[in-house]
């Protein structure tokens, strides 16, 4: 199970102002635009789980957005 939910990874992203496709750049998606934004989309409305590891970066940015 995930660590962090969908609604999390949504206020993220809208913490730091980006779309899905810039979101999903920046933690680690890659392949073509579409296809990160709707990964993006799949996480943010759980029909995707969010993995540890993007769950761990994206907790990372948010502590130094902090400092």
């Amino acid at each position: 199970m995930s660590a962090m939910t969908p609604q999390q990874l949504t206020k993220a992203r809208q913490i730091f102002g980006l779309s899905r496709k810039e979101f999903g750049r920046r933690i680690g998606l890659q392949g073509k635009s579409n296809n990160i934004w709707n990964e993006v989309k799949r996480m943010e409305t759980g029909e995707r789980a969010i993995p540890d590891s993007i769950a761990a970066t994206v907790n990372q940015m948010l502590e130094v957005d902090d400092d």
